[in-house]
Order: C-alpha cells, then structure tokens, then sequence
C-alpha cells in the first residue's frame, strides 16, 4: 500500500489554498455551463406566479399548486421578476447558481478523496459530458434539463459532503440546513448524512460538533424564515380528499412512485459498496482518516438508499403516505454521482488501476451520447488528463518535459490530434448552446421562439384561465403571462395536495376528455398530458358546451396549434397557433382578490 501514501501524501487536512482555488474555478466553470447550456428552469413557472405577474382565480388547481408548494427557489427568483427584472436574465442566473453549485460541489467531494486540484476541477466536466450516472438513477436529475428542485437538492447535498469532507463543519451545516427550504427531501438526508458523519463518525471526520451544529441551525433558521413566507402566501385548500379517488390516482396516474424497477440497480450499488470498502481499507492503513470516514459515510447511506430503493418498489403499497410521498428510492442518485470521483481515489490508493478501468469503462460506454464524435473526444481527453495526474505525470510539468523529450514526429502528431479534438468539441458545444431543438423544446413550440411566436396576441384582452394542450399551455404560463387551467407544471402534486384529487378527476374529464378510472395506456403513470390530449374531445363541443365549462371552470380563452379544429370563432388566427377569447362574462368566483383576472397578452 505504499502507493497511497505517495499520492496522497502524510497530511490530514487539505490546504486552504488549493480548496479556495477548487472553488474559484468550479463556480467559474458551472457557472458559464449553467448560463450558456441550461434552458429554462421549471422554478421560473412558480416565481411568475409568486411575483404576481401571473394571478390565479379562487380554487383553479394551478393555482393551488404554486401557491402551496414551499420551495424558496420560487420565493427568491420572485424578487426580482416583482422588480421588473428580465425574465430570461433571471432564469439563467439561476441556471448559472445551479451550475456553480453541481460543479463546486462533485469538485470538493473529489478534492477530500483525491487532494488533486486537476482531478477536482476537471472531474465535474467528465461527468457531465459522460453522464454515466445517470444511466443507472432512479429519478433522472440531469445537467442538461429543467428538473430545478432536484438538480438544486442533490447538487447541494453534495456540496455540503463535499465541506465536511474538507474540513468546513459551519459551512457545511448552514447549506444542510437551507436545503429543506429548496427540496424538503433532500434537505433531510443531507442533514442526517452530515450530523451522522460528524457525530457517529467523527472519530474519522476530527471536525468541530459545536460549529457543525451552529451551521446547522443557521441553515435552518433561514428555511424558518422561508417556511413563514410560505405560510403567508398559500391558499386554502380543501382538507383530505376521497380515499377511493386518491388510491385510484397512486395506482393509475403517479408517476414519482411508479417508475420502473431496475434489477440492476443492486448490482452497481453493491459494486460501488466493494469499491467502498477497498478504498476504506486503503486509506485506513495509509493514515487518511478524513477519506476513510467520507468512505465509511458513503459506504453506508449506498447500503441505506438500496434497501429503500428496494422497499420503495416492493412494498410501496404497504408504506405510510409520508414515507411513499418522499420517494425514498431517489437516495440512490447520491452515489451514483459520486461513484466517479470515488473511482478516481480507488485508482490513486491501488497499486493497479486495471480493475477500476475495466469496470468503470464499459459502465460509461453504455450512454449512447458517447459515440458522437465530440463527446468522445471530451470523455476521452479528460479520462487521459486523470490517468496522467493519477500516475504523477502532471506534477511539477513532468508531462511538458516527457512532451519536449519525445521525437519531433511524436511531438506533431500529438499537438495536431489535441488541437482538432478541441476545436471539434468547441464546435459541438457550440452547436449545443445554438440548436433551439436540442435545449428549447417543449414538444409544441420551443422556448427559444415562444417570445416571438406570441407577439401575434399581443394586446388581446383575456378574462381567466385559458385551456390550452398540454406543452402549448406551460408556454403560455412561462411566455404569454397568462393563467393556464392544467399544463405549468406537472399533474403529479396531487400526492402532495390530496385535497385537489376532485378537481382534478373533474378537469381532465371535462375538460379533455378522458377517463379518470381508465385511462390510456399512453398517459397511464406520467405526471404531465401528451401534446395531443383533448384534439378529439374539443373538436366535438359546441358553443354551448364551451359556455358550460367556462362557467364551471373560469375558462376565458382556448389557445390550440393551428391545425386542431375548435367550433368557435378565432379572435387571433396566427401562425402555428389560433386563439379563441370567449366573448361570455365570466362568474364572480372567477375574480381573483385584488382585481379580475383579466389581462392582456
């Protein structure tokens, strides 16, 4: 076990220059992927509504949602947007936190295992552009996607595994603390994981309890305070919901419980735990104590999240409503994400590195993404950079030197493939952030071109929600400003609002048409409608029809793509969409506190 020794030297702690640099460049390097390659965040859809610019009428189940989820992703992207702040420069703001926080937080956990600045700067890139983890999560929390909650949750309880890991027991509570204020779940494990770490474990981890706990407790009183702003703008809801109709929604429509079992899933969580343990055993006879206690931590909540995983899919029906609601099989994402950098201090405390390469290879080439020319190069070009650095080909430029030493031809043929890899893949993110239809779509109109797609209703009054299918209607809540009857978000927070289980079987029944009790094969278990749900149903209505519901539901306008037939009159007959404005008054239930919800595109 020498070889361990060697490479991760005889000292304890990391130095506080090579930490502060992990964290100057990761927040600078996530930042820019974050604000260049990510599309709009979800949470943009609840700050609208938070901020005001968008009012829901009494007892619309949209509006129930937003106001009645706490998340303080809505409440601080609110602000600004109140302000008058641009929309698309808020949503990528975040998107630039986002990042920061993913890659400062992959690059700290990297750090603690590894004490390698390069392999903690340049891991966050290779597993973004490998996305090997993901293949195997229970919940996809992707880099390149909207899933705001998740991605933020998880990305900020790896930075505060990452602290402690470093020896940075406040910072690491006050983020363990805020995060329930960001994603409830999340915020629990992270602070289970890191109180357990530094009180059962802390005979590895040496911090200070005292200052773990007043960070801790600092986090939380700023999710106290989010959790009292939370309280002041929800809205009432009716109390419970039909039993028969809530357990027809769990077994028929949710979707976060009733994601495929994936056997082997077991099999990877007990190859991370082998893995685990050799890198426990190395570092424990190396002298490594801090590494060997995040090992033993990550040891253990992998055992942990298997056995709910496993519960979460065998025996989810027999689990009380708060343990099935916080979906425990998603712990299982947390170490899969750290499986690389865990492999990377595998392969610096193991005299031999075949293992580790053999098993880890065949695991990334599954992603498909890795056969385009330009990902290749990426994961290819960085794999090498961490297996020179692993090897001590990097220190003190020892790779310049065995460059300038190597024959001339060499030297060409090396420079030549470097400099067309890189511009290649240049290229390729390039082409990524420029391509509306690989970053924008909705599968109805693309965020990129909805801005000016809508200018065509600018100026037309609209009383109350407007129906709309579904993707078309979250682009008319993120874009038109408008209140939608179903669409901004997901259907799935009916397991969170059980009170809205009525009105939801009533909406999708009357309004698009479908069975409640049996529905589709294509729609069964998803959180969302598909694009072309409620075409066949509303080409049947009447007038007349249309006035029923518009009473019942405070529909004012019905926004469709331009090929779908609606027996009305269009007041806008645009391209790729056609509006209807209903020309009937709407009931005085349908008027929101301060003013009608009335206005114009």
């Amino acid at each position: 076990m020498t070889s361990i020794v060697h490479y991760w030297g005889r000292r304890d702690t990391v130095r506080a220059d090579a930490f502060r640099l992990s964290i100057g460049v990761s927040i600078v390097i996530g930042g820019v992927i974050g604000w260049g390659l990510m599309p709009e965040p979800r949470a943009i859809d609840g700050a609208l509504v938070l901020s005001g610019m968008i009012k829901y009428p009494p007892g619309s189940i949209q509006g129930i949602y937003f106001h009645n989820v706490w998340t303080f992703i809505h409440q601080i992207l609110s602000i600004p947007l109140a302000l008058g702040g641009d929309q698309a420069a808020v949503a990528n703001t975040f998107n630039a936190l986002l990042g920061a926080v993913m890659f400062t937080g992959l690059a700290l956990v990297t750090l603690a295992l590894t004490e390698s600045i390069v392999l903690a700067v340049t891991s966050p890139l290779l597993i973004m552009f490998s996305n090997f983890w993901l293949v195997w999560s229970d919940y996809p929390i992707l880099f390149f996607a909207s899933h705001s909650y998740g991605q933020l949750g998880l990305a900020a309880c790896v930075l505060s595994i990452g602290l402690l890991g470093n020896g940075r027991p406040f910072a690491a509570g006050v983020v363990a603390g805020i995060l329930p204020s960001v994603h409830s779940v999340w915020g629990g494990w992270t602070i289970a994981i890191i109180l357990a770490a530094g009180g059962l474990l802390n005979t590895y981890f040496c911090v200070s309890r005292k200052q773990l706990a007043a960070g801790v407790a600092t986090g939380l009183a700023v999710s106290a305070v989010s959790f009292g702003w939370f309280v002041r703008q929800r809205l009432s809801i009716p109390s419970g919901g039909d039993p028969a109709l809530l357990q027809l929604w769990m077994d028929l429509w949710e979707h976060h419980r009733s994601l495929p079992y994936k056997p082997r899933t077991i099999f990877l969580t007990s190859l991370f735990m082998c893995g685990a343990w050799m890198l426990f055993d190395a570092a424990k006879r190396a002298g490594r104590i801090r590494v060997a206690g995040m090992t033993i931590m990550l040891f253990v909540t992998a055992a942990a999240a298997q056995v709910l995983y496993e519960l979460a899919h065998h025996a989810g029906r027999y689990l009380p409503d708060l343990v099935v609601n916080a979906m425990p099989g998603r712990l299982v994402n947390l170490h899969f994400l750290l499986a690389y950098p865990a492999l990377l201090a595998l392969m610096a405390a193991r005299t031999s590195t075949i293992l580790p390469l053999a098993v880890s290879l065949p695991i990334m080439a599954f992603d498909r993404k890795l056969f385009h020319a330009g990902y290749l190069f990426l994961v290819l070009f960085f794999g090498a950079i961490h297996f020179s650095e692993l090897k001590g080909r990097l220190n003190r430029f020892a790779c310049v030197r065995a460059w300038r030493e190597s024959p001339p031809p060499v030297n060409r043929i090396v420079t030549a493939i470097g400099i067309i890899g890189v511009v290649w893949s240049a290229i390729v993110v390039r082409g990524m952030m420029a391509t509306p239809e690989a970053y924008c779509t909705n599968e109805v109109i693309d965020d990129c071109r909805a801005p000016a797609i809508f200018q065509q209703l600018s100026g037309t009054a609209i009383k109350g929600l407007v129906a709309a299918p579904a993707g078309l209607a979250l682009t008319m809540h993120r874009h038109g400003h408008q209140p939608v009857i179903a669409g901004a978000s997901g259907l799935d927070f009916v397991a969170y609002l059980p009170g809205t289980v009525t009105s939801m079987r009533d909406m999708l029944e009357a309004v698009y048409g479908i069975d409640f009790a049996n529905p589709s094969e294509e729609i069964r278990g998803k959180p969302y409608l598909l694009p072309g749900q409620g075409k066949r149903h509303w080409a049947s209505l009447t007038s007349t029809d249309w006035e029923k519901l518009s009473d019942r539901f405070c529909i004012g306008a019905v926004l469709v793509p331009e090929d779908w037939q609606i027996n009305l009159l269009p007041t806008v007959d645009g391209n790729q969409i056609t509006l209807y404005v209903f020309p009937w008054l709407l009931p005085s239930r349908c008027m929101v506190a301060d003013h009608p919800s009335e206005s114009s595109l």
